[in-house]
């Protein structure tokens, strides 16, 4: 089978953050997938942006372009999900697909439930939604994989217990079927983070690999300005995608030097920093 895989978003315009960072584990993620999904002789095409697609929408628009172009059989995104500030509890894993009776529920059914069975996540299994832009502007059977929830302690302890490394090929397992066999793991095995530093499940630490000068909150502001307008990127020279009148409540997830990425529409959007109040 000819599959695409993306890890969703990219440092430019980031995903979600909370006790673990999306943006940096669904790249961990990804590749493990691609690297299990190739052991068991699929060809694999990774579809996941350059940081230089400096906007939601153009950063979407490559992934499911490249899949198209490439004519693959399967789309798969990886992320992580976001629901709250924070949550002291499980959540769990679960696969967002266009709608039932496809090759997508199976596929999606399958790997919810691999991923479930080897980790411990709560299995919150196939959720529709056709409005999601990976899932409606593909021609393919499309996947939006929701490893785990950013922000959710239970969540996150397994999440670093198991490691990347296993979760992606648990994903790769769903994809493909049946178990990969792997004859050897390799001791120096980056992707998996058990490998690479001992974390102590008391104490979930913030993830580090971000980029120094992007902030990741998710809190409400106001707006200052009389009018102030909503940019497709974090740039003066963005596209002007809507505006926002003095004394609106935004909800802010990244800050990323002057700007603040807002949740806005579908895809989010851009404010200056400079006249947004969230003290």
């Amino acid at each position: 089978m000819k599959i695409a895989i993306r890890g969703g978003h990219n440092f430019t315009v980031p995903g979600a953050s909370a006790l673990i960072n999306e943006t940096a584990e669904d790249r961990k993620v990804k590749d493990s997938v691609i690297k299990y999904l190739r052991m068991a002789g699929h060809e694999v095409i990774d579809v996941t942006a350059p940081d230089s697609y400096d906007t939601v929408l153009s950063d979407l628009e490559y992934g499911v372009n490249m899949a198209q172009k490439e004519q693959v059989d399967l789309f798969m995104s990886c992320h992580f999900d976001k629901a709250y500030d924070s949550y002291n509890g499980a959540l769990g894993t679960a696969c967002w697909i266009l709608g039932t009776g496809g090759e997508a529920e199976k596929i999606g059914l399958r790997v919810c439930k691999s991923v479930s069975d080897g980790t411990g996540f709560k299995n919150r299994g196939i959720h529709i939604d056709p409005r999601l832009y990976e899932l409606r502007k593909t021609t393919m059977p499309a996947i939006i994989c929701e490893v785990c929830f950013c922000e959710a302690t239970e969540d996150v302890r397994i999440y670093h217990k198991c490691g990347a490394d296993i979760i992606g090929k648990l994903i790769a397992d769903g994809i493909n079927g049946s178990d990969i066999i792997v004859s050897e793991t390799p001791a120096d095995d980056s992707n998996n983070i058990n490998q690479t530093s001992q974390t102590d499940d008391s104490k979930l630490k913030q993830d580090v690999n971000k980029p120094a000068d992007i902030e990741n909150v998710d809190t409400y502001g106001i707006v200052t300005a009389s009018v102030l307008n909503v940019r497709d990127k974090a740039s003066i020279n963005g596209n002007v995608i809507g505006t926002l009148g003095k004394g609106t409540k935004v909800k802010l997830s990244t800050k990323i030097g002057d700007w603040w990425n807002i949740y806005y529409g579908e895809h989010g959007g851009f404010v200056s920093a400079e006249y947004i109040n969230n003290k």
